[in-house]
């Protein structure tokens, strides 16, 4: 798609006139031909069908236009990726700029990690916003933030709970008509869990939700007494949930060397390595300062080796199971350094580590040691040829190609496969599905991968009695 809609029609009952007729929500059309069939959020804040920071330019402005009169302030864009592009490069508050002027613009990379914004959000949400993850250039913001600094952005744009339970209603019927019987769900200051409930008792819920709590509820979660399991057939609690790292895409996986493409950007600031608490909030100890932590371009620590341990430990005695984000090799490491040494009973807990992408010999052989299962990504293979965000790995062979996959199950090592398949959650407005890019090299083995869905997802739940768990999934 190269250039925006001339007509977009929402909150309407379309029928396609195929064979069998189907309908839909809205419509998008350009020059008089139907370039988009789908619901009001998919038509609306799909960026993953742009090939150019153009292309989404002419979304977001599509979006503006159709949104004139709604009330509606954020101009909201989802899921651009620009490794896919000619003009690799990350949307700037330049290039939004000029879809408006006079409303704040929040562009979303895919992987939530990074977003672009206008001028109008910058100043808006600045005040908000950690300096360390707030790209500049020449001492001005370009536009780039990422991570902590995306918090305001989420906060600023979630839904109200009646228009949350309409977005979770929609995606999870899509889910089930794509055969997805069940989600993770990881859940941050949201009335997520309460619409959840709320569908299913009114049995219009027709999947099962597993709720990973942020660890900022693990205090809140303790005190009422849900723990890990606890819930009925539909909806119950999982693990709690914590970062360790950032992303590849955005250079925040934490690595052991510096990544192979050159810095992130030449201030300083932003090649420094922060420390902060169990939730990734601030910088760490009080006597801890930037110049002091700067070090050479590896990413960046989310949450601190010693702030993970406590988690690990405190959960661990509360009999949570625990979902460490990891992405980076020397953040998986750490990650299994705090299972190993701060988990009672490993067979019991099947802590996991999310995404783990960038894996060596030693770390896959560590796996088996914690017990911790491998909750990979099969979908993130995309990014795994030249063009992809993996090469910016020092060792671009570590990285999660279709070969680490495979390893861990080959070795009999804990692992399960997940798709991170985008639903309606608080900051991103559209159903699971749409049209998602799979571009896994050919070497990929589907028996292997086919085998390891079933027999890993149920391993990469907790056993135990927390909760009578009833679902009789054992490992």
């Amino acid at each position: 798609m190269s250039t925006a809609a001339d007509l977009v029609l929402r909150n309407a009952e379309i029928h396609s006139l195929a064979d069998p007729d189907e309908t839909c929500e809205a419509i998008a059309i350009r020059d008089g031909e139907i370039v988009r069939l789908g619901s009001d959020y998919d038509v609306t804040f799909h960026l993953s069908a742009a090939d150019s920071p153009a292309d989404c330019v002419a979304l977001l402005r599509e979006t503006a236009d159709s949104d004139e009169g709604s009330g509606r302030e954020p101009i909201l864009g989802y899921g651009y990726d620009e490794s896919t592009w000619d003009e690799s490069r990350l949307l700037t508050r330049e290039d939004l700029d000029e879809v408006s002027t006079d409303r704040p613009v929040i562009a979303f990379r895919e992987d939530m990690h990074t977003a672009g914004v206008n001028s109008v959000a910058l100043d808006r949400f600045r005040g908000a916003m950690p300096d360390d993850d707030v790209r500049t250039e020449g001492g001005e913001p370009t536009g780039v933030v990422v991570e902590e600094a995306i918090d305001p952005l989420y906060a600023a744009t979630e839904p109200a709970r009646d228009d949350l339970y309409e977005l979770l209603e929609a995606a999870t019927e899509r889910a089930a008509e794509l055969g997805v019987t069940g989600v993770h769900e990881m859940i941050r200051g949201s009335d997520a869990p309460r619409v959840y409930r709320d569908l299913a008792t009114e049995d219009a819920l027709p999947i099962r939700v597993r709720l990973n709590y942020w660890s900022d509820h693990l205090d809140a979660l303790t005190e009422i007494g849900l723990g890990t399991n606890h819930g009925d057939d539909f909806v119950r609690v999982g693990a709690i949930k914590t970062f360790t790292d950032g992303s590849l895409g955005a250079r925040t996986a934490k690595l052991t060397e510096p990544y192979a493409d050159g810095s992130a950007d030449a201030d300083a600031d932003i090649n420094a390595e922060r420390g902060g608490d169990l939730n990734g909030n601030g910088i760490g100890n009080d006597d801890t300062t930037i110049d002091d932590m700067a070090t050479d371009d590896t990413g960046q620590w989310v949450v601190s080796s010693d702030d993970l341990h406590e988690l690990v430990r405190r959960a661990d005695e509360e009999s949570y199971q625990l979902a460490a984000h990891a992405i980076g090799d020397a953040a998986i490491e750490a990650t299994l350094d705090a299972y190993g040494s701060e988990t009672t009973d490993p067979e019991v807990a099947r802590h996991r580590v999310e995404h783990a992408e960038v894996l060596d010999e030693e770390l896959i052989e560590r796996f088996a040691g914690t017990g911790a299962i491998a909750s990979v990504q099969p979908n993130f293979l995309k990014w795994a040829d030249s063009r992809g965000s993996v090469r910016r790995a020092p060792r671009r062979e570590q990285a999660q190609t279709d070969e680490p996959l495979r390893r861990p199950a080959r070795r009999g090592r804990p692992a399960c496969l997940r798709e991170r398949l985008y639903a309606a959650r608080p900051a991103l407005r559209r159903p699971l599905g749409g049209e998602r890019s799979r571009r896994a090299p050919t070497a990929h083995g589907h028996r292997s991968t086919a085998r390891l869905y079933p027999r890993g997802g149920v391993r990469g739940l907790r056993r135990g009695p927390i909760g009578n768990d009833r679902s009789g999934q054992k490992g």
